[in-house]
């Protein structure tokens, strides 16, 4: 709306210097009220115009986010009628804006009740579809308009009416579409600020405010209610056949989202009170949309969680960020969906997925994204050639996401989209089409082309999520995470050598000792009597013990020492030979199944010979005390949805609570006596050690006396020999 000083005529402003209380400006129309003209009013004093109390009312207003109406009435120097006052302050002036009060002009409607009821209705709605019909049904209804429509606001600046309510006297507008210049960016400031305008044409022209504004132009142009409309609202309302417009912003995270438009034939006025119900009424349409937005994206972030998470995983994981950005199930096609292909270039490498344009006009369309962008962290359009000039590309990428990855936008990802041919019915003509003196306001059917499907808040949310983890996550940590794993191998291998250097130089005191007492006992046995051997013997088992304990660090740290050599295995071999040895060792005093047919097992033979020795070796043990010791060895095919079967060995033995079946797995962790059950606690986690080399994962089923499961998987790739870690 151009900034023109004029109103309404049915309302008169005065403009008040907020320190004297004189006029500094008037509108035209107010010669018919004081018979004097505009110009020569500014100078009097507001006691000319109005009774003091009036005046001692207005400073109530000054920190009044809202303003608060005062009744004028024929006491006073000017015969006012029945009007009321509205003030606005704006810096050194006051604003006045005086209008007919008209109580009760649409008939008894309680305006409590009606704003109960439709609260109670946008409650109720079950999308935001049905929550809009309503707000279109109840705002006729209670505010006598003959068509109600909602009208949402797309990317590119134009809309779609896609709510409407109709008694039948004005033509349907449902899915009609309006172009950018149906809607100004005058009209998005003019309603930004003031979300309500009521106008009605008249036979009586605008008033101009005559005078010297000041501040108050600002108020006088964008807040007053008496404001004139844009001229193409005023032209849409001629060509239309209707005398009244009622236009609500719906506001949404601070912006218009879209509209809601009253039209009524006859000409229908809304007092200060009913702009406010009106008001009212688009805050809590602006809010419930803006709920239900919000429902529904979290909704559709719920459902493509599981893909943006295992993506995230994937390139976590991965050895360079190509090869997890690369990878499938799900690919980045899946990311942002729907796109036909996906194009990258990582590392200094190009890509491609799914279906895209010529390597050479990708990359020339990157150098381009990365100028358009600016200070945009990306680029999307879903009409490239508009902006582009690319005509030959509409079946590729009309619509493109522009993804930088690094602050420098040297490395990229771009989604595309095809063309989506629409036959569209619009509201208005096209400005450049139109012939001097034809209507503007016609129904015209085109074919749009050069549009793809638009891009969502959510897809380029998601988009920048992506971005930001590349970043932070990622390529900033990548030569730190590196770093540290350099280090951390460095200080594994020198931990393992030391550990390896101490046990081994550990065991000649242990002999020694040991030595010393049997020399004591051969030597001076008769002199020392009974009470003496057994502290010596004592020493003696202890020393034992010290020297298993340092035999069996020194196995574990040999599993972690020792090259891996990746075969596949036959298990049931495996078995075999491991029940042979562990009869020879330690008898097998128990019922044992090995159950077939049974997969065979990747890994290094000699490790995973450690494994089954170990955990059959446990449950001859810890089934030992049955009547009838059971043990069954067999496999577990993977669960739906599970990557992995899994060996068991499975006894019928003592059993693990549930708190302590991790704990087992520790170093020197036992949970029996060693005078119950023989043992230093190490064997279980010789065999956590082998399964994680392994890539893979040992986990226990077990209830106190019900026995013990032990399942467990390997994970490695096709044979290699691995370097020593």
């Amino acid at each position: 709306m151009p900034a023109d000083n004029k109103i309404q005529s049915y309302a008169h402003v005065v403009v008040l210097d907020a320190a004297t209380h004189t006029v500094r400006a008037a509108s035209s129309n107010l010669q018919d009220i004081t018979g004097a003209a505009a110009g020569a009013m500014v100078g009097w004093a507001a006691t000319d115009l109005f009774p003091q109390d009036i005046l001692d009312g207005l400073p109530a207003n000054r920190d009044r986010r809202v303003p608060l109406p005062q009744r004028i009435g024929s006491d006073g120097p000017v015969d006012w009628g029945h009007r009321q006052i509205i003030p606005f302050f704006d810096q050194d002036v006051i604003v006045l804006e005086i209008e007919p009060y008209l109580q009760n002009q649409l008939g008894s409607l309680d305006r409590e009740v009606a704003l109960n009821d439709i609260t109670k209705g946008l409650l109720e709605a079950s999308d935001s579809n049905e929550l809009l019909n309503m707000v279109c049904q109840k705002l006729a209804a209670y505010l006598k308009f003959n068509r109600v429509i909602a009208y949402q606001f797309e990317d590119n600046g134009a809309g779609l009416v896609r709510n409407e309510y109709n008694d039948g006297r004005l033509p349907a507008m449902l899915n009609l579409r309006f172009r950018a210049s149906d809607f100004p960016d005058e009209g998005y400031k003019l309603h930004e600020r003031e979300t309500v305008l009521n106008f009605a044409i008249s036979s009586i022209p605008f008033a101009t405010v005559q005078g010297d504004l000041g501040a108050g132009t600002h108020s006088v142009n964008y807040y007053l209610g008496c404001r004139t409309p844009y001229p193409i609202f005023e032209q849409f309302m001629v060509e239309s056949a209707f005398k009244t417009l009622l236009s609500i912003a719906i506001i949404v995270d601070g912006k218009p989202w879209g509209m809601l438009f009253g039209h009524a034939i006859p000409e229908t006025r809304l007092d200060y009170q009913l702009r406010t119900f009106a008001h009212l009424i688009g805050t809590l349409t602006g809010q419930n949309i803006t709920y239900r937005l919000l429902e529904e994206m979290r909704q559709r972030l719920l459902s493509s969680d599981v893909v943006r998470s295992t993506l995230r995983e994937r390139i976590a994981g991965a050895s360079t960020l190509r090869k997890g950005l690369l990878g499938t199930d799900p690919s980045l096609l899946e990311y942002v969906t729907p796109s036909s292909g996906a194009a990258l270039l990582v590392e200094d490498k190009f890509a491609v997925l799914g279906i895209t344009p010529p390597k050479h006009e990708v990359l020339e369309l990157a150098v381009w994204c990365r100028q358009a962008s600016g200070t945009e962290d990306l680029f999307v359009t879903n009409c490239l050639e508009k902006q582009y000039g690319s005509e030959h590309l509409r079946e590729l990428a009309s619509g493109i996401l522009f993804l930088p990855l690094n602050a420098s936008r040297s490395e990229w990802i771009i989604w595309f989209r095809p063309e989506l041919v629409e036959e569209i019915i619009y509201g208005s003509s096209d400005n450049n089409q139109q012939e001097t003196g034809e209507a503007r306001y016609v129904s015209v059917t085109e074919s749009r082309r050069g549009y793809a499907l638009a891009w969502s808040m959510a897809q380029i949310r998601a988009a920048r999520d992506l971005q930001a983890f590349v970043r932070d996550v990622v390529m900033e940590r990548y030569t730190h995470l590196r770093r540290v794993n350099q280090q951390l191998k460095t200080a594994y291998a020198e931990m393992e050598d030391f550990s390896y250097m101490v046990s081994h130089d550990l065991r000649a005191p242990l002999r020694g000792i040991d030595g010393f007492a049997e020399i004591l006992l051969e030597d001076y046995g008769t002199g020392i009597g009974e009470g003496g051997k057994e502290i010596i013997q004592t020493i003696q088992y202890n020393a034992a013990r010290m020297n298993q304990f340092i035999a069996d660090i020194l196995e574990l740290s040999r599993v972690g020492r020792a090259k891996l050599i990746i075969n596949d295995i036959s298990v049931a071999d495996l078995v075999a030979d491991t029940l042979r040895d562990v009869n020879q060792q330690m008898g097998l005093a128990a019922e044992l199944t090995v159950q077939q047919p049974m997969p065979p097992i990747r890994g290094d033979r000699d490790q995973l010979a450690v494994v089954f020795r170990q955990l059959i070796s446990n449950a001859i043990k810890y089934s030992g005390t049955r009547k009838k010791a059971e043990i069954v060895i067999g496999f577990r095919p993977a669960a739906a949805g599970a990557r992995f079967g899994e060996f068991f060995i499975c006894d019928n033995g003592i059993g693990i609570e549930t708190q302590h079946q991790q704990r087992v797995f520790g170093m020197f962790n036992r949970l029996v006596t060693q005078e119950d059950y023989a043992g230093n606690g190490v064997g279980l986690a010789i065999v956590r050690r082998i399964i994680k080399r392994h890539h893979g994962d040992i986990r226990i089923e077990s209830n106190p006396d019900q026995g013990v499961t032990f399942l467990f998987h390997t994970d490695l790739p096709a044979p290699i020999f691995e370097k020593t870690s």
